[in-house]
C-alpha cells in the first residue's frame, strides 16, 4: 500500500469514527404498545437502543411497554408537553444515558410501572427533570455519577439504589417508599416553607453503602429508618437545614455509625432550622457529636445517645458550623436553641465563644449535668471571588436563657461554695443578701435565682427565691428542708 492510499484510509475512518460518535438518532413513538413493535414508531423503525439516540413522545398519554429480556439503552427520553407511562416488563432494562435524560415538561406526569428496572447514569450537576411530577413504580438503579432531581414531585414507591451521591434541589418534593441505598451523599434541600420529602413508614434509608455518606435533611417528615455509615471528613449530615424543619415522627429511627474521628470532621449539625424528635420515635443514636446552631425541639425524653452516652450523661455543643471545605471551624452561635415537650436530661453543654443558648421549658422538668467553655479560633481564608475574609476568634462563655419554666424544674448539678454560692464551673453566682443569683443564667430575663438541694448535689433554677410552703418542699427537698423553712420564716 503506497503512502497516498494510508492516508486515504486513516481520513476515511477518522471520519466515520467521529460520525459514529457525534450521531444521534431521535425515534418517535406515535402511540401505545410495545418497543419492538414498529408499527409505533414514526418511519416503522426500532430504536437501535445506542446511548446516543433520543425517544421523542408524539402524543399525550401513550403506554410504552419496555418488553423482551435484556437492556434498552437510549441517551434521553423526551416527553414534551405530553403526559406519558412507561411499562418495563420483568427481566427488561430501559438505560438512560445523557444529561436531563427525563425531558418533562412543568405541570406533566411521567410514570414508571413494572418489575423491570430503570437505569440512570448521572454526570456532575446533572438535572433529571424539571418542574414536573415523576412516578416511579419499578425498580430505579443510579449507576454512575451524581443525580439531580428537580422535579415539583417525585415518588418512589419501590426504593431506589445509587452508586455516588443524590440531590434533590431546592424546588422539589419526594415521597420516599421501600428501601433506599446511597452510596455517598443524600441531599433533600427542598424549601424551607413547605414539606419538602416525606420518608414513609415503609422506607428504609442507607446512606454510605460506599466509601462514605452523609445527609441533609431540610424540610423532611421522617415515619421510617435513616442509617448514616462512614460519615466522613468530606461529607455532612445536617439535621433541620437552612430554615427548614425536619420532623422525625412515632416509629421512626436514625442512627450514624463508623463515622470519621478526625477534628476536622464537624460530626451532625442542626444548622439554622429545626430538628424535632417527637414522642414515639425508636431510638435517635449518633456516634459522633450534635451541634446546635438552630433549634432541637425534643417530645421524646432522653432519647439521644451521643457516643455510646445516654442523654443525661452526653455533651451537646452550642456554636456555630463553617462548613467550607478549605476551612472548617466552630464558632460562636446567638441562634442555638432548645424546646421541651416532655422532660429530657442533658449531661453538658458545650459553649463554643460567646454562644448563647435559649433553654424553652414548657414547664417540664430537666437536669443538666453542667456545662463547659472552648475558646474559638482566628482564621482567615479566601473567597471564590478572590477577596479575603478574616473571622475573629472568641473567648469562651457560658450565657444561658430560660423562659416557660416553673420554679424547681430544672436542676444543675454542683456544689456550693463557703460563702454559700454555687460551685459550678463556667457559672457565675452572687449572693443578693441572703440569696444566691446567677448572673450567666437567665430566667425570663431577670438573673435567675439558685436554690441548693444538699441531698440531690445540686442547684435549682428559679424566678424567684420564695421558698414553698413545707409540704411542697418535702416533696422537692426532702424532709431535711423542713429545718431550713422554719428558719427562712424566722427572719
Amino acid at each position: 500500500m503506497n503512502i497516498q492510499k494510508a492516508r486515504n484510509y486513516m481520513v476515511s475512518g477518522a471520519l466515520f469514527m467521529a460520525a459514529a460518535v457525534v450521531s444521534a438518532t431521535d425515534y418517535t413513538v406515535s402511540k401505545s404498545g410495545n418497543w419492538n413493535d414498529a408499527s409505533i414508531w414514526s418511519g416503522g423503525e426500532v430504536p437501535s437502543t445506542t446511548v446516543s439516540d433520543n425517544v421523542i413522545f408524539g402524543a399525550d398519554n401513550i403506554t410504552l411497554t419496555v418488553d423482551g429480556s435484556g437492556k434498552k439503552s437510549v441517551g434521553t427520553l423526551n416527553f414534551g408537553s405530553y403526559n406519558a407511562t412507561i411499562d418495563i416488563a420483568s427481566g427488561s432494562t430501559l438505560h438512560l444515558d445523557k444529561a436531563n435524560s427525563l425531558g418533562v415538561a412543568a405541570g406533566k406526569k411521567l410514570t414508571f410501572n413494572g418489575d423491570g428496572m430503570l437505569e440512570l447514569r448521572g454526570a456532575a450537576w446533572n438535572v433529571v427533570a424539571t418542574a414536573s411530577t415523576l412516578e416511579f413504580n419499578t425498580d430505579v438503579s443510579i449507576v454512575s455519577g451524581q443525580l439531580h432531581f428537580s422535579a415539583a414531585a417525585v415518588t418512589f414507591n419501590k426504593g431506589f439504589t445509587a452508586a455516588s451521591n443524590v440531590i434533590f434541589l431546592g424546588n422539589s418534593y419526594a415521597d420516599f417508599h421501600g428501601n433506599i441505598n446511597v452510596a455517598q451523599q443524600f441531599n433533600m434541600f427542598g424549601a424551607s416553607t413547605k414539606r419538602a420529602s416525606v420518608f414513609h413508614a415503609d422506607s428504609v434509608v442507607k446512606v454510605g453503602t460506599g466509601s462514605a455518606g452523609g445527609i441533609i435533611l431540610r424540610s423532611a417528615q421522617v415515619f421510617g429508618s435513616i442509617e448514616i455509615n462512614k460519615n466522613r471528613e468530606n461529607n455532612t449530615s445536617l439535621l433541620g437545614y437552612d430554615g427548614g424543619t425536619t420532623v422525625f415522627e412515632a416509629g421512626s429511627s436514625f442512627v450514624q455509625q463508623n463515622s470519621g474521628t478526625s477534628d476536622s470532621f464537624i460530626g451532625n449539625v442542626v444548622e439554622s432550622g429545626k430538628l424535632q424528635i417527637k414522642a414515639g420515635v425508636k431510638n435517635f443514636d449518633l456516634e459522633r457529636d450534635l451541634r446546635i446552631r438552630g433549634t432541637l425541639q425534643l417530645g421524646a425524653s432522653n432519647l439521644i445517645t451521643i457516643g455510646g452516652k445516654k442523654q443525661g450523661e452526653a455533651s451537646f455543643d452550642i456554636c456555630g458550623v463553617d462548613r467550607a471545605e478549605s476551612h472548617k471551624h466552630l464558632n460562636t452561635s446567638k441562634t442555638s436553641k432548645i424546646i421541651l415537650d416532655a422532660d429530657n436530661d442533658f449531661g453538658k453543654f458545650n459553649f463554643y465563644g460567646a454562644s448563647v443558648l435559649t433553654f424553652v421549658a414548657n414547664g417540664f422538668s430537666s437536669t443538666i449535668g453542667g456545662f463547659d467553655v472552648v475558646d474559638t479560633e482566628s482564621y482567615s481564608y479566601t473567597t471564590s471571588s478572590g477577596g479575603t475574609v478574616n473571622v475573629v476568634g472568641s473567648t469562651g462563655s457560658v450565657t444561658l436563657k430560660i423562659t416557660e419554666s416553673e420554679d424547681f424544674k430544672i436542676f444543675i448539678k454542683g456544689g456550693k461554695k463557703a460563702d454559700g454560692t454555687a460551685d459550678i464551673a463556667n457559672i457565675e453566682s452572687y449572693l443578693d443578701d441572703t440569696d444566691v443569683r446567677a448572673s450567666n443564667i437567665f430566667v425570663d430575663g431577670q438573673e435567675a435565682f439558685l436554690i441548693y438541694n444538699e441531698t440531690k448535689g445540686g442547684w435549682y433554677v428559679n424566678s424567684s427565691a420564695a421558698v414553698p410552703e413545707p409540704a411542697t418542699v418535702a416533696a422537692i427537698f426532702g424532709l431535711f428542708a423542713m429545718g431550713f423553712v422554719a428558719y427562712r420564716k424566722r427572719r
